[in-house]
C-alpha cells in the first residue's frame, strides 16, 4: 500500500462514508437528545441503578429495577425495540419498582428533564471514538493507494468497529433500534476482522475457495436472525469473541512463523493490548465495587491505539525522515497512558487510606511531584525501551552518527574501526548482511567485514569498479539496486571517498525485519560511510607514519649494529697487534 496524490474518489466511495456518517449522526442525536433524560443511569443486563443526577427522588445507587409502570424489566429485555419511557415529559412522576436490601419497593419518581450531570454522563462516553475510526476509514478511501481488496477491508474495519461502538453505546436506550444494528455489526466483525488480518501486513496464503464466503455467509445470516429475534439477544458475543480470538492467533502466527513481519506484527499486537487492557480494567474494577475514577476516559483513550498503529504500519516507509518524529509521539503517548493508570490506580487508594484535613490537596500536589519525579528520571529509559522492544530501533540515528564520529578519533587501527562497526553500527541498524572492502593502491581488493555471506557473494575486482561507478553518487540517490546471479543480496552500495579517490566500497543487503532502507537512514548510512572515508584515511595515515617511524628505527639500529661490529673488530685487530708488539719487545 502506497500513499499517492489525493486522487478524487468514485462516487461509492463518497456515498460510503457519507451514509456512514448520516448512521453515527442520528445515533448519536437520539442518545444525547431523543432519549428522555430519566435523572439516572441503569446498567444493561442487569438493570441496576449505577448513578443518579438528582439530589432527591428516592432512587439510591444499587437498587435494582423490577419494573417501571406497566413495563417489566425481563419483558424489557426481551423487547429491544421498546425504550424504557419512550415519552416522559418533564416532572411527569413514574412508579418504579425496585429491589433494595432483599426487598422490593415502590418509588414515585418525577422525571427531572434535561439535567447538565446527565447529560455529561452521555457526552462523556464511548461514541466519540465512534467517530474517530470513522475518520480513520474515511482517510483510507481518500490516502492509501492502490485501490486494491487490502484497502477496501481496511476500510471495512474501520467502519464496521465505528458502528458498533456508536450503536453500542445507546443500545441500552432502545432507540432508532440501536440494539439491533449493534447486534448485526457485530456479527459482520466475523468475517471483515479476519479477512482483514489474513491479508495484513502481508497475504497469509491462498485460503480455501470456500472460507470467505461461508464467514460472510455466516455472518449475514447471524445478523438477520438477531433482528428477527431467532437467536438469543446476548448470542452476538460468540462472533465478537471469535473475530477477536482469531485475530490475535493471526498476528501471533505471524510474529513465530514470518520473521520478516515480526516489527509491524509486535506492533499491532501491542497496540491491540494497550487499547482493551483499559477497558477490561475499568469492567474489572466496576464488577467488584472498586473506585476507578476516570476509568472509562482512560479505556476510551486507549482506543486511538488501534487505527494510529495500522495507519503507522502503512505509511512508514513513507514518513522518511518524520518516522523519528512519530516513534517518538508513539512513546509520548503510550507514556501518558500509563502514567494516567497509574494516577488513576494509585489516588484513590490514598484518597481511602489518608483522612486528615486538606488532604486532597495534599494528594494533588503529591500527584503533580510524583509525575515530575517519574518523567524527569523515568521518560528516557522508556522511550528507549519503547524505541529498542516494541518499534525495534536499538540506536537512535542521531545517536548513532555522534556515537560513531566520536569513535573515529580513537580507531586508530583497522582492528578497533571494524570492531565498532561490527558490534554497534550493524547490529543497531538491524543488518544482517555486509561487505566493507578497501580497495588498495596495488590494484588488489581486500575484505574487510563480510556479514552473512559466502565467498561467491563478494563482488571481484570488475563488479567492484562497476559499483563503484554506480555509488558514486550515493549522497543524492544512495539506494542501489543490484540485479545478478551475486549480487542480488545487495540493498545498497556506498563508495568510500577519499577526496576524488575511492578507497573502499561498503555494500549492504538484508536487514530487519523486512529488507527496507528509509530515506532518513540512506542519509544516514551516507554519512556513516564518508565518517568511515576520514577513519580509513586517518588509519592509512597512521599506518604510513608508523610505517616510517618503524624504518627509520630499524636504520638506526642497523647503523648501530653496523658501528658495533666495525667498533668491535678494528678494536680486537688492534688489540692483538698491541699485545704481539709488547711480547715481542
Amino acid at each position: 500500500m502506497l500513499m499517492g496524490r489525493l486522487r478524487s474518489p468514485n462516487f461509492a466511495e463518497i456515498l460510503l462514508p457519507i451514509s456512514i456518517l448520516v448512521l453515527l449522526a442520528a445515533y448519536t442525536y437520539a442518545g444525547l437528545v431523543l432519549f428522555p433524560y430519566l435523572g439516572f443511569q441503569f446498567g444493561r443486563t442487569s438493570g441496576e441503578i449505577n448513578d443518579v443526577f438528582v439530589a432527591e427522588g428516592g432512587l439510591r445507587l444499587g437498587d435494582r429495577i423490577i419494573s417501571s409502570e406497566d413495563l417489566g424489566w425481563e419483558a424489557y429485555q426481551a423487547n429491544l425495540h421498546e425504550p424504557l419511557h419512550p415519552e416522559a415529559r418533564f416532572m411527569e412522576s413514574v412508579q418504579i419498582e425496585i429491589e433494595r436490601g432483599g426487598a422490593s419497593q415502590l418509588v414515585e419518581w418525577a422525571m427531572p428533564g434535561f439535567t447538565n450531570a446527565e447529560f455529561g454522563s452521555r457526552l462523556l462516553s464511548i461514541w466519540p471514538y465512534g467517530f474517530v475510526f470513522w475518520l480513520a476509514g474515511t482517510l483510507t478511501l481518500l490516502l492509501v493507494r492502490p485501490r486494491s481488496h487490502h484497502r477496501s477491508l481496511l476500510a471495512a474495519f474501520f467502519y464496521i468497529t465505528a458502528i458498533w461502538l456508536v450503536a453500542g453505546n445507546f443500545s441500552r436506550m432502545h432507540v432508532l433500534e440501536s440494539a439491533f444494528v449493534m447486534r448485526a455489526a457485530l456479527w459482520m466483525t466475523l468475517p471483515i476482522y479476519l479477512h482483514f488480518h489474513w491479508n495484513f501486513p502481508q497475504r497469509m496464503g491462498k485460503a480455501p475457495a470456500w472460507t470467505w464466503p461461508v464467514l460472510y455467509g455466516a455472518g449475514v445470516l447471524g445478523a438477520a436472525l438477531q433482528w428477527t429475534d431467532v437467536l438469543s439477544h446476548e448470542v452476538y458475543a460468540v462472533p465478537f469473541g471469535l473475530a477477536v480470538l482469531g485475530c490475535a492467533s493471526i498476528l501471533l502466527f505471524r510474529y513465530a512463523r514470518r520473521p520478516a513481519e515480526r516489527r509491524e506484527t509486535r506492533l499491532l499486537l501491542a497496540a491491540a493490548l494497550i487499547a482493551l487492557f483499559p477497558a477490561l480494567l475499568t469492567a474489572v474494577a466496576a464488577n467488584l465495587g472498586l473506585p476507578m475514577p476516570f476509568g472509562l476516559q482512560l479505556a476510551l483513550y486507549s482506543l486511538i491505539a488501534l487505527p494510529g498503529a495500522y495507519f503507522y504500519v502503512i505509511y512508514r516507509r513513507q514518513l522518511g525522515g518524520l518516522e523519528f518524529r512519530a516513534n517518538r509521539v508513539i512513546s509520548i503517548y503510550l507514556y501518558l497512558l500509563i502514567l494516567l493508570l497509574a494516577l488513576l490506580l494509585l489516588i484513590p487508594a490514598f484518597n481511602t487510606s489518608i483522612r486528615f484535613p486538606e488532604a486532597e490537596l495534599g494528594i494533588v500536589i503529591g500527584a503533580v511531584l510524583f509525575t515530575a519525579l517519574v518523567t524527569v528520571f523515568g521518560f528516557g529509559r522508556f522511550q528507549r525501551f519503547v524505541e529498542r522492544r516494541l518499534l525495534n530501533m536499538p540506536l537512535p540515528p542521531e545517536h548513532l552518527l555522534t556515537s560513531f564520529a566520536g569513535k573515529i578519533a580513537t580507531s586508530l587501527t583497522i582492528e578497533n574501526l571494524l570492531q565498532v562497526l561490527d558490534e554497534e553500527i550493524l547490529p543497531s541498524l538491524l543488518i544482517r548482511q555486509s561487505a566493507l572492502i578497501s580497495c588498495g593502491e596495488d590494484n588488489h581488493v581486500h575484505v574487510l567485514i563480510e556479514q552473512g555471506l559466502n565467498p561467491k557473494q563478494v563482488p571481484d575486482r570488475a563488479q567492484i569498479d562497476k559499483l563503484l561507478k554506480q555509488a558514486n553518487g550515493a549522497a543524492k540517490a544512495p539506494k542501489l539496486q543490484v540485479r545478478g546471479r551475486t549480487l542480488s543480496w545487495v540493498r545498497m552500495a556506498f563508495a568510500i571517498m577519499a577526496g576524488e579517490k575511492a578507497i573502499g566500497l561498503w555494500l549492504l543487503g538484508e536487514r530487519d525485519p523486512d529488507d527496507y532502507y528509509s530515506q532518513a537512514e540512506a542519509v544516514l548510512l551516507a554519512s556513516l560511510a564518508d565518517q568511515m572515508a576520514i577513519a580509513l584515511a586517518n588509519i592509512a595515515q597512521a599506518t604510513r607514519l608508523r610505517a616510517l617511524y618503524q624504518l627509520d628505527i630499524d636504520q638506526q639500529e642497523n647503523e648501530r649494529a653496523r658501528l658495533a661490529l666495525e667498533l668491535h673488530d678494528d678494536a680486537l685487530n688492534r688489540f692483538a697487534e698491541l699485545k704481539t708488539l709488547v711480547v715481542e719487545k
